[in-house]
């Protein structure tokens, strides 16, 4: 629904998984036409415009610019280990022993609140993961048979791959 291509899963050896997902590249015709629009109405009028105004619409910019990186740049990445290990910065690391489950959240229905958030590349991922801390969504815009892939390769190299991954009902 949301990714061109599907995620990337590396294993590494036999010790730890790392799940990329490429950007979601969703609404980001909207964030353009809006940016453009700013860029036009500021270019005509930022001579006439008091500085509230000014200030007003450089901070609808920087957000705009924020969700285009988000949606260009920016990838959800997940590592599990085997054995415990240093988590890295911007990506969520389990190991196995502290994730008890995993499930796949069905696909947001159109125009519902988080079909709005996924089409900006924000909200929470599909894939949820359940620790001892608590749980943990996992790619954001994922569609449902990639989501279950993601899950079940998880599953898989914690040794729970007799489980299998279930959709959540809303």
């Amino acid at each position: 629904m949301f990714h061109k291509t599907g995620p990337s899963i590396e294993h590494i050896g036999d010790h730890a998984l790392v799940v990329r997902c490429p950007p979601a590249f969703q609404g980001l015709h909207y964030h353009l036409m809006a940016v453009g629009f700013l860029v036009f109405v500021g270019a005509k009028n930022w001579r006439n415009a008091n500085v509230l105004e000014l200030l007003v619409m450089g901070v609808i910019l920087l957000v705009f610019a924020a969700l285009i990186y988000r949606n260009t740049v920016h990838r959800d990445e997940l590592a599990v280990f085997k054995d415990a290990a240093a988590p890295e910065p911007g990506r969520l690391d389990f190991c196995c022993a502290e994730i008890s489950g995993v499930e796949v959240e069905p696909e947001p229905g159109w125009m519902s609140y988080r079909w709005r958030m996924a089409n900006f590349g924000l909200g929470r991922g599909s894939v949820l993961i359940h620790t001892d801390s608590g749980q943990h969504h996992f790619g954001i815009g994922l569609p449902e048979a990639q989501a279950q892939q993601v899950a079940r390769e998880i599953l898989t190299f914690c040794g729970q791959g007799t489980q299998h991954p279930h959709t959540r009902s809303d």
